[in-house]
């Protein structure tokens, strides 16, 4: 857990520095440049970099929170479907690790130390349960694994689409068309043009 700690306070650090340096450099363009680019950079600064979104979504959650779009609504879901995943991962573990020790004291004809498990129990029955409860904590951690790369895909997707420009102008319009029809001549249809 200090590993993660020390990680996570390390990435936080290298953005600070990140950022200064671009605060620094911007400030030295904009002295440079005419006043009319000020307001371009500004625009433009304003868009999430889908770069640092990525980066923040290490911490589960962080790339949300830094698009601030619907971060309210999405934040949640992150940790509950993580929290989701590492509550299974715990709660199988727990019982994997109950049958393991419940199947190797019957191996050595030694009294269950699990007052949950009957003594009725044969060592082939513990074997299967020990087995299942493993595929499932495997199953568990692939889950939560792929929840936690999918909070990641989404804010960098949501920070790269943010820069997509999309026009009011959006039209359907119908009309007739003459279509060439090979080995018969021309056909009259109904054609589409989607004007973007």
């Amino acid at each position: 857990m200090e590993k993660i700690l020390i990680f996570i306070v390390f990435l936080v650090t290298i953005h600070q520095k990140i950022n200064a340096q671009n605060v620094d450099s911007t400030q030295t363009a904009q002295k440079n440049t005419p006043s009319v680019q000020k307001v371009k950079t500004t625009v433009e600064d304003s868009f999430p970099n889908p770069r640092q979104a990525f980066l923040w979504s290490i911490i589960p959650g962080g790339g949300q929170i830094y698009n601030r779009k619907l971060a309210w609504l999405k934040v949640p879901i992150v940790y509950g479907a993580i929290g989701t995943g590492a509550y299974f991962i715990h709660f199988t573990t727990k019982d994997y690790r109950r049958f393991k020790t419940a199947y190797s004291e019957s191996i050595n004809k030694l009294p269950f130390s699990d007052a949950t498990i009957p003594k009725s129990v044969d060592a082939a029955r513990l074997k299967q349960l020990r087995d299942a409860r493993f595929k499932q904590v495997q199953e568990a951690y692939v889950l939560t694994t792929v929840a936690y790369l999918l909070a990641g895909v989404e804010a960098f997707t949501a920070a790269h689409l943010t820069h997509f420009d999309v026009k009011d102008d959006l039209s359907l319009q119908l009309k007739p068309s003459v279509e060439p029809v090979p080995l018969q001549g021309n056909a009259v249809g109904l054609g589409f043009k989607i004007k973007f």
